[in-house]
């Protein structure tokens, strides 16, 4: 069950924008340092990797998976929407102070949900909403697909604060006092 109130903030992000109405408590501090960006062909297998995958399925499984002509080109798109998710996002949480190595996983779990989300709309895009079936017209299955990866790429977002409405509940960080030299004094 879930606890009641909003989510406590790492504790990184406290440091930076402190809440005036919530008292401080002691959080373990990790050191910010950006964690290895993964091997994409692990989660979205190159031709070389996946006949080696071939090898480990049933008869039924390789037939289906022989049988998909255009899986690798939809592996090698996924592997290029992870990466740019990687590169947009890593740079942004190391500005802000809030990526440490051992948030590797979870920033790993954002970029698959991102790139399994592109595959699930282009599959949508250009398959429509509707298929023909043994009965008539039925839901593309893309469409459950999609929405469970948008689920859980909203509940991904507000963990890093990348949601424009998990940065709103951050309070701008106060720099000190003026000394009179900036750019608009």
């Amino acid at each position: 069950m879930a606890l009641p109130g909003p989510k406590p903030s790492p504790s990184n992000v406290r440091q930076l924008y402190p809440a005036s109405h919530r008292p401080e408590s002691q959080h373990l501090q990790l050191p910010v340092e950006a964690p290895p960006e993964p091997d994409w062909t692990h989660t979205f297998p190159q031709p070389a990797a996946r006949a080696k995958l071939l090898e480990d399925l049933s008869p039924l499984r390789r037939l289906q998976m022989e049988s998909d002509a255009n899986l690798d080109a939809l592996n090698k798109r996924a592997r290029l929407v992870a990466h740019a998710t990687w590169e947009l996002v890593v740079p942004d949480l190391l500005a802000r102070g809030i990526l440490a190595k051992v948030d590797h996983l979870a920033l790993k779990e954002l970029c698959v949900v991102v790139a399994r989300l592109d595959q699930a709309e282009r599959e949508i895009s250009a398959k429509g909403p509707l298929l023909i079936g043994e009965r008539g017209m039925v839901k593309n299955p893309a469409l459950t697909s999609a929405r469970m990866y948008r689920d859980a790429f909203n509940r991904l977002l507000p963990e890093f604060g990348l949601s424009p409405s998990a940065r709103t509940r951050l309070k701008a960080q106060d720099f000190g006092t003026d000394d009179g030299d900036g750019l608009f004094d």
